[in-house]
């Protein structure tokens, strides 16, 4: 497959300036090219769950599986489970020629193909000739907005829900880190490696700085996708700078 280097990178770099894509799906998009193009742009790339872990450095295997879904469900990446328990296969959807990457030899039937993007189904499905039950539901659809949205239910006056505190507990040497069992739950799942780093982290800088925020559990993760973008620009930074040293 004839693929431009600088295009690629340069058009996923736009990408995730305007779609929201976890900070593993952008790494993990970074790795799989660079083991593409030092494949040679195959048309289609194998590659283990193991590995993919390896490239967003986590024990989760459901974490490299969000990831990855993440990627296909973006038009980046097509997905076709491998048979006998060989790893999955990965076709690269280039920037240059959107969904039009060559195929397998043999195609992977629909049973293989995983995670297709349900906007792609639904426009498939809105095309073909003689859909009865589409031309139905449109028709209906159709009708219903005609006539109007459905009321909204009525609710009693001065009838609150009952407010239902949730405890948490603090964490971290100074104790400023808060989380409830849930939240630290979540936690230990999405940082197997260094939840523990992260809550020393966080409780310090709000021990020094004054940090004020309205849930812990969620600064963790935006302390934590900062440094994933901090290091995707470098990375970016260091691909480009090599790409010219090459291209001169």
């Amino acid at each position: 497959m004839k693929v431009n280097f600088i295009t690629e990178i340069t058009g996923f770099y736009r990408l995730i300036q305007t779609r929201q894509l976890s900070s593993n799906a952008q790494l993990l998009w970074f790795h799989l090219f660079c083991l593409w193009n030092s494949a040679g742009f195959p048309d289609w790339l194998q590659v283990d769950m193991r590995r993919m872990m390896g490239m967003i450095q986590t024990n989760s295997r459901s974490a490299a599986e969000r990831a990855r879904n993440e990627l296909v469900e973006a038009g980046r990446l097509r997905c076709s489970r491998g048979k006998s328990r060989q790893p999955n296969c990965y076709q690269f959807i280039v920037f240059g020629s959107p969904f039009t990457a060559p195929a397998l030899a043999q195609p992977p039937t629909a049973d293989q193909m995983i995670h297709q993007p349900a906007h792609q189904l639904e426009h498939q499905n809105s095309h073909q000739p003689g859909n009865r039950d589409t031309a139905v539901t449109e028709a209906a659809h159709q009708t219903q907005h005609q006539a109007g949205p459905e009321p909204l239910p009525l609710y009693k006056l001065n009838h609150t829900k009952p407010e239902i505190k949730k405890e948490k507990t603090a964490y971290g040497q100074f104790g400023r880190v808060l989380l409830s069992d849930k939240e630290l739950s979540m936690l230990k799942e999405d940082f197997p490696d260094n939840w523990e780093d992260w809550i020393r982290r966080v409780d310090r800088g709000k021990a020094t700085k004054n940090y004020v925020y309205s849930n812990d559990y969620a600064a963790i993760h935006s302390w934590k996708e900062k440094d994933d973008n901090d290091a995707r620009d470098k990375a970016f930074a260091e691909m480009m700078a090599e790409a010219e040293l090459f291209g001169s």
